[in-house]
């Protein structure tokens, strides 16, 4: 049997009084390979077989969070506990209660690169991970938010930051999904914007390049 080696990203349960999320994701250091005919490509991320995907609610440390504070100009609870790993206790109850703008990307570095600069994000593992297709009773297809992000479609701020993409299907498959998560959304009244940036192809490497 192959040993796997590599990371695991988690997070927290929205829908489970934000306590550990059970589905998480693993990097291989060496990825394995998907064939499709004669075309082998490399299977980059792995989640748990047979299960609907979920987003990601990274942990935070006091730090990040006093950041986030001090961008929209709000106060603090009093008396945060601190975990032994680090995370502050209470980070994303506190988010949803004050409507604080959101920003959806896709996978977990890049939300944790946002958080770093004390903007919200929340991490989709693929830019059609963020809304579930049903059929009606005519047969009709309908799309709807997953129920994880169902509780922050309620007016707040939102954006969509995918990835910049040189490949011309990429370019429309994010069109696609911004249009689909955005309209979804706006039914609630969120004010939706998409994030467009030059130069880098993700939000985390436009954040070091600002920083070289």
């Amino acid at each position: 049997m192959r040993k796997a080696v590599g990371w695991v990203v988690g997070g927290l349960d929205p829908l489970n009084n934000w306590e550990s999320m059970l589905w998480k994701c693993f990097k291989a250091d060496t990825p394995w390979n998907d064939f499709d005919g004669v075309k082998k490509k490399p299977r980059k991320y792995e989640h748990p077989a047979n299960t609907p995907t979920r987003a990601f609610f990274l942990r935070v440390p006091f730090h990040v969070w006093e950041k986030v504070a001090k961008r929209h100009d709000l106060p603090m609870p009093q008396n945060i506990t601190i975990a032994q790993t680090g995370e502050a206790i209470g980070f994303w109850a506190w988010i949803l209660e004050n409507k604080i703008p959101i920003t959806l990307c896709e996978g977990a570095k890049k939300s944790g690169a946002l958080l770093t600069q004390g903007i919200v994000a929340i991490a989709l593992p693929g830019i059609f991970s963020g809304y579930r297709k049903e059929n009606d009773l005519s047969g009709r297809n309908y799309h709807y938010l997953i129920p994880e992000l169902q509780p922050f479609a309620d007016g707040r701020n939102i954006f969509i930051c995918f990835d910049n993409d040189e490949k011309v299907q990429a370019r429309k498959n994010v069109a696609i999904a911004s249009a689909r998560l955005g309209s979804l959304f706006e039914e609630f009244s969120s004010n939706v914007r998409v994030v467009r940036f030059a130069g880098e192809k993700g939000i985390d490497d436009w954040i070091v390049a600002q920083l070289e």
